[in-house]
């Protein structure tokens, strides 16, 4: 519950964030190279798995330039409000993270982060969602809230047998 509150400020934040920053490199990202993706992988899905990896390390530290910096356009140029974060990791609740699947779907790639937050320790699978812009992949965080949305509301209904 906690890892959704955290991701709902986070989205809403993005509907009203102050200007963009500088945009990172479209190489952005920590070990994400075609070696330690997996022959699996496509160029630009170790380019965006290095994109998510580079988001959480920001969130790990909190560091909300560098997270914003990540995002795409739209939502980087959003009016910030007060108090809200640009990260997964507002309130320094998020013990790790690991990232997991990267798909291609469309003009989207999708990948797979597993998050633990701190005791009482909860772990969840967000998809985040990257899109390409101006030759560089970016985090959407509006279509990330979205997927994850929806994958809330599938458990929900598997879980009330509906």
């Amino acid at each position: 519950m906690k890892l959704m509150c955290l991701l709902m400020l986070t989205c809403a934040v993005l509907t009203s964030c102050g200007p963009g920053n500088t945009a990172p490199s479209p190489n952005a990202g920590g070990n994400a190279s075609a070696e330690s993706a997996g022959p699996s992988l496509s160029a630009d899905e170790v380019i965006a798995k290095g994109v998510v990896e580079e988001l959480m390390q920001a969130s790990m530290a909190q560091d909300q330039e560098k997270s914003k910096a990540l995002l795409i356009k739209a939502e980087r140029e959003k009016q910030m409000p007060s108090g809200a974060s640009y990260g997964f990791n507002k309130d320094g609740d998020m013990e790790s993270y690991s990232i997991g699947d990267v798909k291609t779907e469309g003009d989207e790639i999708i990948v797979n982060v597993s998050v633990v937050m701190k005791p009482p320790a909860k772990s969840d699978t967000m998809p985040i969602v990257l899109l390409k812009e101006e030759a560089t992949w970016r985090v959407s965080m509006d279509k990330t809230f979205s997927r994850y949305v929806d994958i809330l509301r599938e458990r929900r209904k598997a879980n009330s047998g509906d």
